[in-house]
C-alpha cells in the first residue's frame, strides 16, 4: 500500500513511508535518536523481502503476490532502500546541525555568555550567569 501510494499522481497529501521506533520517528526535527537510525540503516542494507516469513502461510501467499504485483521483490528492497538512504541524509543533516551548535557553544570564547544545550534537534537557550 506504501508503495502504490507514494507512487499516485493523487496521493499529494500522503507523506510516504517513514521509520517509527519507539523513541519517535526517524528524520524528524527535533528528535535525535541517531544510533537507532544507524542500526535501522544498517539492518535494511542487507534486507531481503524474499526472505520474510509470516505466521499464516495464506498471508504469505498474499503478501507475495501483491509485491510481485507491485514489480518484484527487487524492486521493494530497492523502495525500502531508498526511503532510509532519504531518511539518513536527513538524519546527517540535523546532525550536522546539531554538532555544530555544540561546537560553538563548547569553544573557550563562549564561556561565560550564553550557551546552547542540544536535547534532540530542540535548542533551549540557557543563560550560564544565573
Amino acid at each position: 500500500q506504501t508503495y502504490r501510494l507514494s507512487h499516485e499522481k493523487t496521493a499529494s497529501e500522503f507523506e510516504g513511508l517513514v521509520f517509527c521506533t519507539s523513541a519517535g520517528v526517524l528524520g524528524l526535527q527535533g528528535q535525535a535518536i541517531y544510533d537507532t537510525a544507524l542500526a535501522l540503516a544498517s539492518r535494511l542494507a542487507t534486507l531481503s523481502v524474499e526472505d520474510a516469513t509470516a505466521s499464516d502461510p495464506e498471508d504469505l501467499r498474499m503478501i507475495t503476490r501483491l509485491v510481485e504485483k507491485e514489480g518484484g521483490m527487487e524492486r521493494m528492497n530497492d523502495f525500502i532502500r531508498g526511503n532510509m538512504l532519504n531518511t539518513l541524509q536527513t538524519v546527517q543533516t540535523h546532525f550536522e546541525c546539531d554538532l555544530g551548535i555544540l561546537q560553538a557553544a563548547l569553544r573557550p570564547s563562549n564561556s561565560g555568555v550564553a550557551t546552547q544545550s542540544v536535547a534532540g534537534s530542540r535548542r533551549d537557550f540557557v543563560d550560564s550567569s544565573n
